[in-house]
């Protein structure tokens, strides 16, 4: 039941985050409060981070800072240690997805943009998870379909690829 109304409540984000653009960094009170609490942390290295990634060409795909330190909340709570994230982009997420793994945890990502690989591999390695991470080039369903072959499990599954087959994937996991 828990999981059936978890799926429902995804795919109605889903659909208003296709109606809104308001998902974006910085475009509401919430998004701006919980951003200025972290520029006040002494986790100066993913200030710098954050900094660099948003000025980078389509960085308005990423996820908002809020959204991520939820994540890292959400693998926290519910102690992960198996995440599947759909969509590496940047590798921004990922970040935050790691740092809450606990020690043996692991994060699989999946993208099929062979040219991100080298540039989420040297953030990942200067935010210090780049041991707990795995790339995947492919389709996502491709390998959504190889790890259920391989009988590869999940915790935690975080769906942020084209939006479009959000609902594909999330049937596929």
């Amino acid at each position: 039941m828990f999981f059936k109304k978890l799926k429902q409540t995804f795919e109605q984000i889903i659909i208003e985050k296709r109606k809104s653009q308001k998902y974006l960094r910085g475009s509401n009170k919430l998004s701006r409060y919980v951003e200025s609490l972290h520029e006040n942390t002494e986790d100066k290295k993913t200030s710098e981070i954050l900094k660099k990634t948003w000025k980078e060409p389509q960085s308005f795909m990423q996820i908002p800072l809020s959204e991520a330190k939820f994540l890292e909340l959400f693998v926290k709570a519910t102690k992960a240690r198996m995440v599947l994230e759909i969509g590496t982009f940047r590798g921004w997420s990922a970040v935050f997805i790691a740092r809450a793994l606990p020690e043996g945890g692991k994060l699989i990502t999946i993208d099929h943009d062979i040219r991100i690989e080298s540039g989420v591999k040297e953030l990942w390695k200067d935010s210090g998870v780049l041991d707990k991470i795995e790339f995947r080039l492919g389709k996502a369903l491709q390998c959504i379909t190889d790890m259920k072959t391989n009988d590869e499990k999940f915790d935690m599954v975080f769906i942020d690829a084209d939006k479009e087959h959000c609902k594909e994937y999330l049937d596929g996991v």
